[in-house]
């Protein structure tokens, strides 16, 4: 189960359309994955949860050459610098935000809307006007081509930072041959990730915290006894909340995750976590129909426990 942290390039774009600002998060190392919402901590989380379920899924491969380069997190300084281009027909000037990683010797200086023009940075050069050689190169190459891209499309936000994502990778290597089933098959025999299965068919609670988990008022007593259900070494038997729609059931349920949340001291795991399940998804994504000798498949069974155990772990 191993866990990664992955640096995320993070800015805030005030002039979008429509005047309304937003962040983006992005990966800072690797492409393919970005989000962008008008909350910085729900883009960094909704890119987590992408990431996550990628993770699941490189996790499974027999090597882990893909994923041990997600894990490529260097000690690095954060530098916005302005960058002045002697172009072909004009001048440009604007800001860039460059993460510098200093190691053996050596400066690397890496731009994070242009991820594929990495340079280096000599002794006695400053990184502006290294950047400046540089990207007049790169600009001046896209002109005699006959793109009409502008440096200032590629400056940094009103804002922006290096932000660490920690995940972790939950899928399983098999290695082992699959055993035959002999229920009946609609999607072929390929195996189940408890892992994808769970993101897929439920949502975890616990990465609300602390913004977009209602909290309960007035109802100490309900979250006090619910916790200390929860929280009991003999907690097999499940509980129900009952009560008229709009009462607060959802909000005692995330209050509770907000208080062990809150107490829990690694919030970058993913034990003990609280996952909601919605058993419309969860019976409509079911493989297979049908039982052998009055019992359900493994697999099957094995949701119903979790179904039935949803709110309690």
């Amino acid at each position: 189960m191993p866990t990664i942290t992955i640096p995320i390039y993070v800015e805030r774009i005030d002039d979008a359309e429509g005047g309304k600002p937003y962040f983006r998060a992005a990966p800072l190392f690797f492409g393919g994955y970005e989000r962008r919402d008008a909350r910085e901590d729900r883009a960094l989380e909704r890119l987590a949860a992408d990431l996550r379920r990628e993770a699941n899924s490189l996790a499974r491969d027999p090597r882990h050459d893909a994923l041990a380069a997600w894990a490529f997190y260097p000690e690095m300084k954060a530098s916005r610098v302005r960058v002045r281009l002697n172009l072909r027909r004009h001048w440009a000037e604007a800001d860039f935000f460059f993460a510098v990683i200093e190691s053996l010797g050596r400066r690397i200086a890496v731009c994070p809307h242009l991820p594929g023009l990495p340079f280096e940075i000599g002794r006695g050069e400053s990184l502006a006007s290294r950047a400046s050689e540089v990207f007049t190169e790169h600009f001046r190459k896209r002109e005699k081509l006959g793109d009409e891209a502008k440096p200032e499309e590629f400056a940094a936000g009103g804002s922006a930072r290096i932000a660490p994502v920690t995940i972790t990778a939950n899928a399983p290597q098999r290695i082992a041959a699959p055993e035959k089933k002999a229920h009946a098959l609609i999607f072929g025999e390929a195996e189940v990730s408890g892992a994808e299965e769970l993101e897929r068919t439920g949502r975890c609670l616990d990465r609300g915290f602390p913004n977009d988990l209602p909290r309960a008022i007035l109802r100490e007593a309900e979250v006090a006894a619910l916790a200390a259900h929860l929280g009991a070494r003999d907690a097999a038997a499940p509980c129900v909340l009952i009560g008229p729609p709009q009462v607060g059931k959802t909000a005692v349920i995330s209050e509770v995750v907000w208080g062990r949340a809150e107490a829990r001291r690694d919030r970058s795991a993913d034990r003990e976590h609280t996952w909601l399940l919605s058993p419309q998804r969860l019976i409509s994504g079911m493989s297979y129909i049908g039982t052998v000798g009055g019992a359900l498949p493994r697999h099957l069974e094995a949701r119903a426990q979790a179904a039935a155990h949803s709110v309690f772990r």
